[in-house]
């Protein structure tokens, strides 16, 4: 992740988290399958989002694990379901959005996609308790 995880309480809050949009007709790149199964294109409006693999494996994630999205340019929140491993390490993002999160969060995907954004994510019961 190129941003800090912040513990607060049980929650992980990554605050400035660079983030794009996955899933729409336009993108080619795979079969519209995830990594855990989950056909995205089948489902375009399931609220799913994808973590990069070292950080799901450092935090020990699981497939629908919620994340909490909020867009602090205009307040919207969106609630996400881990659904994907990516995006790549090399693309030096923290998250991947399916296009509904992404539309609810304000963002187009058309002719005026913003390409990557910042965001905040809360990961809930990301720590154990003390």
């Amino acid at each position: 992740m190129s941003v800090p995880v912040v513990r607060d309480g049980r929650d992980g809050l990554l605050r400035g988290a660079s983030c794009t949009h996955f899933g729409d007709p336009g993108d080619t790149e795979d079969n519209g399958i995830g990594s855990w199964g989950f056909n995205y294109r089948a489902r375009p409006d399931f609220p799913g989002i994808s973590l990069p693999i070292p950080f799901i494996k450092k935090y020990g994630l699981k497939q629908y694990q919620p994340v909490k999205v909020y867009n602090p340019q205009n307040g919207r929140v969106v609630y996400c379901f881990l659904i994907d491993k990516g995006p790549s390490a090399s693309l030096k993002r923290d998250a991947d959005l399916l296009i509904k999160p992404w539309h609810d969060l304000g963002f187009d995907s058309g002719m005026d996609d913003p390409g990557v954004v910042t965001l905040d994510l809360r990961i809930p019961y990301l720590f154990p308790a003390v």
